[in-house]
């Protein structure tokens, strides 16, 4: 297991992500995974929930991606492909519009979730 994060609006779930590519969303009352999510090519190095709402949250990988998840589908709901190496952290901020990754390629972006396709800012 590579991340782990508490549901911060539910004290009754929690996540956590690992490099064999799995993102288990547990029931911690019950000590049950609720459901395991795939999506990433390559191991899960960060895990974030959204503070705001708390039925999302976003992961990072060496495979350059972050993805955000959706708790009630189980689904990927968007795809941020602006690193070209390793994303180290991706982290929702306080309002959960917004997402910032850090990677490998020395790049910070910062994304604006209703526009996905390009970081709003990039550090290049």
């Amino acid at each position: 297991m590579d991340a782990i994060q508490a549901n911060p609006l539910n004290e009754k779930e929690f996540a956590t992500a690992s490099h064999d590519m799995s993102i288990k969303v547990w029931d911690a009352p019950a000590y049950k995974c609720r459901m395991t999510l795939k999506g990433h090519e390559k191991g899960i190095w960060s895990l974030d929930y959204d503070r705001k709402t708390g039925s999302r949250f976003c992961t990072s990988s060496p495979d350059s991606l972050v993805k955000v998840w959706d708790i009630k589908s189980g689904k990927c709901s968007a795809t941020l492909s602006g690193h070209t190496r390793y994303c180290y952290k991706a982290v929702f901020d306080n309002d959960g519009m917004n997402i910032a990754s850090v990677g490998a390629d020395k790049l910070l972006n910062y994304w604006d979730l209703r526009q996905t396709k390009t970081p709003v800012f990039s550090n290049d």
